[in-house]
């Protein structure tokens, strides 16, 4: 089954698990549904005082990016406040499956587990429960944090100028999420987490290539060339250790060549692999 057909399927077994029941459901759905409507009424989102009443760092305030929402999808559309928290729910759900797919491209390589991990994410419990006709900001920063992750993966895999193209995209969804609920602070090590994971198995998929003459993952893609330190073969005079070199970790055409030159030695000759 190609892989868009295989992707439409999932977002529209997803659909299905939401069918709406009789009525919204859910605390956070009536306090955005009441804030939806204060601004549709007012044009204004009274709880706002200061600037850190934007992030929900301010007493009484809470981030404004889903009643602001939902406030401009009832004027727009000219639905009534709990259709629109309707819709955006079944939206979000389907979204869900998308945003999970995309993190399984940029960590597996492939559409078979990118799709497994879309259909598990859109069908587990949390993420039905929050869109399920039920407007909650938890359930909108649960949606989107695979798009996050997945964003940094390629920008750490990426270089100049497309991996600034990619910590652009990662910035601009993260200030997102700011506005969205204030447990954006717990994504910050996470964030870094990912990134620390990421060049750790940069610099041993180095090292094995450079001291095995093993074909390892291709971490950062078919096109791209890196330069990490890297464990020189050569050894000068018996007894001293192996000395670091800067050489090019991944060839466009998937072959690790051959290092530069010691510091203090000759040129190490690092047998060619295919990866």
């Amino acid at each position: 089954m190609p892989a868009k057909l295989a992707l439409l399927s999932v977002t529209l077994l997803t659909i299905v698990l939401r069918y709406p029941g009789d009525h919204e459901r859910g605390v956070d759905s009536f306090s955005f549904h009441a804030l939806a409507a204060v601004v549709v009424q007012t044009g204004s989102m009274g709880w706002l005082v200061n600037a850190f009443s934007y992030f929900g760092l301010s007493p009484f305030s809470y981030p404004p990016a889903v009643p602001v929402s939902i406030a401009a999808f009832v004027e727009l559309s000219g639905l009534s406040v709990e259709a629109a928290i309707l819709v955006y729910a079944l939206l979000l759900g389907a979204v869900a499956g998308w945003t999970s797919f995309l993190l399984g491209r940029a960590v597996f390589h492939k559409d078979s587990p990118a799709l497994i991990l879309s259909f598990l994410f859109s069908i587990s419990g949390g993420v039905v429960a929050f869109t399920n006709w039920n407007l909650s900001s938890r359930g909108s920063l649960l949606v989107f944090v695979p798009l996050v992750l997945a964003l940094t993966i390629r920008a750490v895999r990426s270089v100049p100028p497309k991996s600034w193209k990619m910590w652009l995209a990662v910035a601009l969804v993260s200030v997102v999420l700011v506005l969205i609920h204030f447990m954006w602070l717990l994504l910050v090590p996470l964030l870094i987490a990912t990134l620390a994971l990421y060049r750790i198995a940069a610099v041993e998929n180095t090292i094995l290539i450079h001291t095995r003459g093993a074909p390892a993952r291709n971490l950062a893609g078919p096109d791209v060339r890196r330069t990490h330190p890297a464990v020189c073969r050569h050894r000068p005079h018996r007894g001293v250790p192996p000395r670091f070199h800067r050489s090019s970790l991944w060839h466009p055409a998937g072959d690790s060549r051959d290092a530069t030159r010691c510091l203090g030695g000759s040129l190490g000759q690092v047998p060619t692999t295919r990866s």
